[in-house]
């Protein structure tokens, strides 16, 4: 190449890489100033063109209701200008117009917290969709016309009934209550009380509606027409008392044979206006004293029947019995009877009408017949001419049945400890930092954390509670030298001399309730309905006092313990009508059965469903080293117990042995791990053979009192070196123990009481498929170091197989023997079906 050529060739790189660098900086500018033009790429941005394009926010639903404590999710629809629709849940802001009646997450979960109503809105930027939410104690949760399908001939009427179903299972006609319409109102029209009317041939839809709810049945209508021959009028000779009311019912009587309710299609009307007056309907109301005639006609036809009225005045009902107990399954027949202003009563038993709630626990029939149908409390009430009777009816399981897994219950004495590994069907907060004296702190200040973390705890583990209310806080105590309200005398309150947590004082009496059971008792009244009022839903039964035979636990008297369980019945009954009262559990062989009997006496137990005490039965004789607790003394205990109930007429209710145990084993040092495994087995096989509707076992994790679970396996008065690793402690033998006397008798019907041969003990029991087993135990036998002494037992040649406290199964050759001993044993005719 030429010096010319290479210089020209220079020059037109370097011009070459001007031009670049023009062109590059050119587009730069370009870019940046398109940045600066175009919508960021931004989360922000991105909401920015969401809003922009939205239309519009639908919420699903657009209006229900909840039950308290209940939930529902809503769902977030935005409409968009391209006509797309996006589900915007997780995208809105979700909002409660009351958010103490519903809170709402960030989810769109509902949650209803108190009855009432709430706005429910969700927005995105401008654009906002509302739900209405009512929140009920009892929501009705569905409709149904009755019949769902219906056939009229022209002209024809018929009376349309619409039955609601509520959360509770309840069911109630709501037609009174319904908004009725028909969508082809040509072919039959549908009054605002339900009167169909049949106009012209054709089909159209009945339709009922309550707020949110809505209930459709069809009805056809034909040409051919059925006559009416004959209408009759009930009651016939209804008699009444000034200011009294009556619903006559008007049935007419067609040329098919068949009957139908004209009530309210009928005219109706009275002989004499001045006497009675009668509305559209057939409801009378009495005026004044005298007779009139009272007459429903329809076309041709008319029926009458004669009202009497009465000088005297109904005054009130009275529902007997007042307040019995009785188990699932069978019924009790309650009377009514109206007291009347001149003096006389009459029994009305046939003509009120009868009402039950909530019908999960009983129903009733129209003569007044309940049949339980689950564990609980159910209002009866009688209603007759605008005054109303009510009663209680205590529903609890049925212990001459199969006995249930509740019957196995258990106090669970610190927070941290893990749940059982074994089952257990309730829990009783006793011993947990959540007594009266430790919640009500002063007036009016509760601290609920650790009762609601045992609750939860509770629940989610699928037992139920009982909450024991007592101890005193110092705020509201008769002062221990105070004699109109308390014993007088000083002492230190709580065991063994150690002044109870929660402050000293706690075994003395409110300081607004006289030592006659006279008083405001506010302070008492206050507590019960704070606790029920939080808990609801949550405590299956409340117990009014623990242990109050001894003085430092009870330093009041019989009648002030009676005015606080029946203003507890009250308020619960109130507040939480599913939950159960208990009566205060006294304690031990000779105090305990007399206590109760001068509580009665008082009028203790009339308002409880449930007689509680406790099953204790060591140191009988006072507690001496190496004298044992014997299982048996539980059959002495459980009947002079049941004596004073029958004395009082008390024997109906169910009886709950709310704590019990060997014991305390620091003084007879009872700590024979087989011994402990013989006592609790043969407790439990005696009290569920006598009926004992719950036994609650004091307690898992405690050291030296029935201690089943141990952190450790070195304590003496726990596991005594021989537990088992088990949930980051240790299960003791016992513990295994209390197993399988739970897998020999849940499920299991016992066949006789257990009874004695001597010194030998046994049980039956069956199952369904021909099982039966036999569990049998020598008690004159004892146990030391491992070795227990036995003695020969012959079974019966029905009995093939046994099975021992450590869940091992032996088998049984017909004519053999077996050896018996402390511990029991469960001879089998097979395994369980």
């Amino acid at each position: 190449m030429s010096p010319n050529s290479f210089c020209n060739f220079t020059n037109l790189i370097v011009r070459t890489r001007k031009l670049l660098t023009c062109v590059l900086c050119v587009g730069l500018c370009l870019a940046a100033v398109g940045c600066a033009l175009s919508p960021q790429k931004s989360d922000q941005g991105t909401q920015t063109n969401t809003e922009s394009a939205l239309v519009s926010l639908d919420i699903a639903p657009k209006a229900t209701s909840l039950a308290i404590r209940g939930n529902r999710q809503l769902t977030a629809i935005g409409h968009f200008k391209d006509g797309s629709q996006r589900n915007l849940t997780a995208s809105v802001h979700w909002t409660s117009s009351a958010p103490h009646i519903v809170h709402i997450d960030a989810r769109g979960i509902a949650i209803g917290l108190d009855a009432g109503a709430s706005t429910i809105s969700a927005s995105l930027g401008h654009i906002s969709g509302e739900s209405k939410l009512k929140v009920q104690i009892n929501p009705l949760t569905s409709l149904a016309i009755a019949p769902a399908r219906i056939s009229l001939a022209t002209g024809d009427v018929q009376q349309l009934r619409v039955v609601g179903k509520y959360l509770d299972g309840s069911v109630k006609d709501v037609t009174a209550s319904a908004a009725w319409s028909s969508s082809t109102p040509t072919v039959a029209s549908i009054s605002a009380s339900g009167v169909a009317r049949a106009t012209s041939p054709g089909t159209t839809l009945a339709i009922a509606r309550i707020d949110f709810l809505a209930s459709v049945a069809s009805l056809t209508v034909t040409s051919g027409s059925a006559s009416l021959q004959s209408i009759s009028v009930t009651p016939v000779l209804p008699v009444l008392a000034v200011g009294g009311t009556q619903q006559f019912s008007a049935t007419g009587t067609y040329s098919d044979g068949s009957t139908r309710d004209l009530t309210r299609v009928a005219s109706w009307s009275c002989s004499a206006p001045a006497v009675a007056s009668i509305n559209q309907n057939g409801f009378a109301n009495a005026l004044t004293v005298g007779t009139a005639r009272i007459a429903a006609s329809l076309d041709a036809f008319s029926s009458s029947a004669s009202l009497t009225i009465d000088a005297a005045t109904l005054q009130s009902i009275s529902v007997n019995p007042p307040n019995p107990s009785i188990v699932a399954g069978s019924t009790q027949q309650f009377s009514a009877i109206a007291s009347y202003s001149d003096g006389s009563t009459r029994d009305i038993t046939s003509q009120g009408t009868w009402t039950t709630s909530p019908a999960q626990v009983a129903t009733i029939s129209n003569t007044g017949l309940a049949t339980a149908t689950g564990e609980g409390t159910a209002t009866i009430q009688v209603s007759f001419h605008s005054v109303a009777g009510n009663g209680t009816l205590a529903v609890m399981a049925n212990s001459s049945g199969a006995i249930p897994s509740t019957f196995f219950s258990m106090h669970i004495n610190d927070f941290r400890t893990p749940w059982p590994t074994v089952p257990i069907g309730g829990v009783r907060l006793w011993d947990t930092q959540t007594t009266w004296g430790q919640i009500n702190t002063s007036p009016g200040i509760y601290d609920w954390t650790k009762l609601d973390r045992r609750l939860t705890q509770a629940q989610s583990r699928g037992a139920d509670v009982m909450y024991e209310l007592g101890r005193t806080p110092v705020w509201a105590q008769c002062s221990s030298t105070d004699s109109t309200c308390g014993s007088g005398v000083t002492i230190t309150c709580g065991h063994n001399g150690v002044t109870a947590a929660g402050g000293p004082g706690q075994c003395y009496p409110p300081n607004d309730l006289k030592i006659d059971g006279s008083g405001p008792n506010q302070h008492w009244k206050d507590w019960v309905t704070a606790v029920v009022t939080h808990s609801r839903g949550f405590v299956r039964y409340y117990e009014i006092w623990n242990e109050p035979d001894i003085a430092h636990s009870w330093q009041g008297s019989f009648a002030q313990l009676a005015r606080m369980e029946q203003d507890a019945k009250a308020i619960v009954g109130s507040i939480d009508p599913s939950a159960l009262i208990v009566t205060p559990a006294p304690v031990d062989m000779h105090p305990g059965p007399t206590w109760m009997d001068r509580y009665m006496a008082a009028g203790g137990a009339q308002a409880a469903d449930v007689i509680a005490f406790h099953g204790y039965v060591e140191c009988i004789g006072g507690c001496v080293p190496h004298v044992y607790p014997t299982a048996e003394d539980e059959v002495l205990l459980i009947s002079k117990f049941k004596a004073v109930m029958l004395a009082h007429r008390q024997q109906t209710k169910p009886i709950f042995i709310t704590e019990g145990s060997w014991g305390r084993t620091d003084i007879n040092l009872f700590t024979d791990q087989d011994l402990r495994s013989a006592f609790i087995v043969r407790y439990h096989l005696l009290q569920g053979s006598l009926g004992i509707a719950r036994s609650y076992w004091y307690l898992w994790d405690g050291i030296g009192v029935g201690t089943l679970w141990d952190t450790v396996n070195t304590n003496l008065q726990g596991c005594a070196g021989g537990g088992i690793p088990n949930n980051g402690g240790y299960l003791c033998p016992s513990g295994i123990a209390y197993q399988q006397v739970y897998n020999w008798l849940v499920g299991a019907s016992p066949s006789a009481p257990c009874s004695a041969n001597g010194t030998v003990w046994s049980c039956g029991y069956t199952r369904g498929g021909g099982y039966h087993a036999l569990a049998v135990w020598d008690a004159s036998k004892t146990c030391s170091n491992g070795v227990c002494a036995t003695s020969i037992y012959s079974p019966d040649s029905q009995f093939v197989q046994y099975r021992d406290l450590a869940g091992g199964t032996k088998s049984v050759a017909s004519g053999s023997t077996i050896q018996i001993g402390a511990k029991p044993v469960l001879l089998e005719t097979g395994n369980v079906p």
